[in-house]
């Protein structure tokens, strides 16, 4: 599959809808251009990332280190990753 685009004078691009629905985008979505070993750039959904999780807990008690370990592995398994990974 071929798409071409314009990019505006302000730097943004309209993807096509069939884009769109197969990164699974909405408005307001993120992406990520990460260069392949061949220096081309491919164009990803942005990852959820740790970060994003942010104050998502409100705890009445102290959390454990194994209660702690259980929630990253669990975060991990829906796709959630440090920083740029």
């Amino acid at each position: 599959m071929y798409h071409s685009v314009k990019v505006t004078p302000k730097g943004q691009m309209t993807l096509p809808e069939d884009i769109l629905k197969s990164l699974q985008l909405e408005a307001g979505g993120s992406v990520t251009f990460v260069q392949n070993a061949a220096g081309y750039y491919e164009l990803r959904p942005r990852a959820p990332r740790f970060s994003d999780l942010k104050g998502a807990a409100q705890l009445e008690k102290p959390v454990t280190t194994e209660e702690l370990a259980h929630w990253i592995k669990d975060a991990r398994t829906a796709g959630y990753r440090d920083g740029d990974e």
